[in-house]
């Protein structure tokens, strides 16, 4: 999974935990962003624009994300990590 690879060993699990959560907040609001829109165009019609604002919301984004192919995580070890082991 890509956001797993966006964060240190050590916090992966929090990392992953507070993007998967906090990406979720603002398309919680779905249904109030449709009824706004309907106001100015047919209901049927607001996913629409939603669908296209998401999608370039969604390529900005993989776009801004460093590549991770050639990354070797193995030498991110975070300080005192190296004596546990």
């Amino acid at each position: 999974m890509y956001i797993n690879e966006r964060f240190q060993t050590g916090i992966r699990a929090t990392g992953f935990g507070l993007g998967y959560s906090l990406a979720v907040v603002i398309p919680s609001f779905y249904a109030f962003y449709q009824s706004g829109l309907s106001s100015f165009m047919p209901a049927q019609y607001t996913v629409l624009p939603l669908l296209v604002i998401g999608s370039v919301l969604i390529t900005v984004g993989a776009a801004m994300g460093p590549e991770t192919r050639d990354v070797d995580f193995g030498a991110a070890v975070p300080a005192g990590a190296a004596e546990r082991a």
